[in-house]
């Protein structure tokens, strides 16, 4: 069951949270059973009483869960007692969700125009400009050096 799971939100019927709401509700050892309430689910999956009740609806779609009202007597009055929930595998092979990228409508791409001026330049003009300008960063940089320190560039051979 935990497998059919997965293989629905990978498929794309299933968001992460409503995953992890089903797999709480499937694995969830009661002692009585398969009876939680939305606030336990919810409290062992990390979301709102809301997602699992999107997650339940969404799961007895895809046919993976199918659930009856039980009653209770409570000082002689029926009452809507917990859900006794039933959880199966269908035979019919995972289909993946409708929609999503399939279909949109495709942009036209537009080239982007170089923004550099060595984009510009042939290959070899643009080698020998970017090697002129990493040589005059590295004399900057060694300029700036010896103004710190003068003392430095006095030593004589």
């Amino acid at each position: 069951m935990k497998l059919r799971i997965r293989q629905e939100w990978q498929a794309g019927n299933l968001t992460r949270t409503e995953k992890d709401a089903l797999l709480a509700l499937v694995c969830y050892d009661g002692p009585a059973g398969l009876f939680p309430s939305d606030a336990t689910v919810a409290g062992l999956a990390s979301c709102s009483d809301r997602t699992v009740r999107r997650a339940r609806a969404k799961a007895r779609t895809l046919g993976l869960l199918t659930w009856s009202h039980t009653s209770q007597l409570v000082r002689g009055r029926r009452r809507q007692g917990p859900n006794q929930y039933e959880a199966r595998v269908p035979a019919e092979p995972v289909r993946p969700a409708p929609g999503g990228q399939a279909g949109r409508r495709i942009k036209k791409v537009r080239k982007k125009e170089p923004r550099t001026i060595l984009a510009l330049l042939p290959l070899e003009a643009a080698r020998a400009a970017l090697a002129a300008s990493v040589e005059r960063r590295q004399h900057a940089i060694v300029a700036a050096w010896q103004a710190r320190r003068p003392h430095v560039g006095m030593l004589t051979r």
